[in-house]
């Protein structure tokens, strides 16, 4: 999504601007099927799609699983691993979508999203993305720095909160990525408000937002100064997944503000 819209911002080829409009709605719909503001799918299944999600409307995956050791090791999880679940919005009757999204997938949709927000090739498409990224950021901050599942629970890696990034031992590893992700996604969210409407709503969102950014660069949570070793290198911890997701949210933070006190953390990780 992300490519088409920067060859429609390049070009102004019409091709461009219907496959970004195409990729758009495809994952606008990953949003609108879980029935919640600001919680977005994994993936979906048409009906159509006979071969997808063998095991509609159920749990695969659970806590007494024991092909599952260690699924519920994350505290206050219920529930995890691959989720299907029937939608119940009326437009995607006989549709399933995939639950337990990840950090992973939120580094896609915040990325794509967020260009989308200032490259979209109609005012429509640039407020839905921009509405998009402020659904999400929202639904994180309601719920403390966490994506809450149909579970009532936050997904197994969706969860951003200090006691979390700073404080439980299985997550060291991912501190700094975590915290860099988050501060991404509040100044995406800040970013692209200035395509909402100009009012008390957004200037309410907005307020909110910087709070939590605040908060979350304090001297006692120190997301900034957590950022300064995004790239791990002992070889006991290097992830190569996690490098793509700091390729995407590198972009998604760096190009969110022009603020260089904001920006330095960032770029001295680099």
């Amino acid at each position: 999504m992300g490519a088409e819209h920067f060859r429609y911002a390049v070009t102004r080829d019409p091709a461009a601007a219907a496959s970004a409009e195409h990729f758009l709605d495809g994952m606008r719909l990953l949003h609108n099927i879980s029935a919640v503001r600001g919680l977005y799918a994994r993936s979906a299944c048409a009906p159509s799609d006979e071969d997808c999600a063998p095991a509609r409307g159920t749990l695969r995956r659970s806590c007494d699983a024991v092909v599952t050791p260690g699924c519920c090791d994350s505290p206050g999880q219920r529930a995890c691993g691959v989720q299907w679940r029937n939608s119940s919005v009326a437009a995607f009757d006989g549709w399933v979508w995939k639950s337990d999204t990840s950090s992973d997938e939120s580094c896609g949709h915040f990325f794509a999203f967020a260009i989308a927000a200032e490259l979209a090739p109609t005012a429509r498409d640039r407020l839905a993305a921009a509405e998009t990224v402020s659904d999400m950021v929202d639904y994180m901050l309601a719920n403390d720095y966490a994506l809450k599942d149909w579970t009532g629970y936050s997904t197994s890696w969706g969860r951003w909160a200090p006691q979390f990034v700073n404080h439980w031992r299985p997550f060291s590893d991912e501190r700094a990525l975590q915290s860099l992700q988050m501060l991404a996604f509040i100044n995406a969210a800040l970013h692209v408000s200035a395509a909402l409407p100009d009012d008390e709503a957004r200037a309410t969102r907005r307020a909110r937002w910087k709070r939590a950014y605040a908060e979350l660069t304090n001297s006692t949570n120190q997301y900034a100064e957590n950022m300064l070793n995004t790239k791990i290198e002992a070889p006991i911890d290097d992830n190569y997944s996690d490098d793509g997701l700091e390729f995407l949210t590198y972009y998604t933070f760096l190009t969110s503000t022009t603020d260089e006190s904001i920006r330095a953390p960032a770029l001295a990780s680099l």
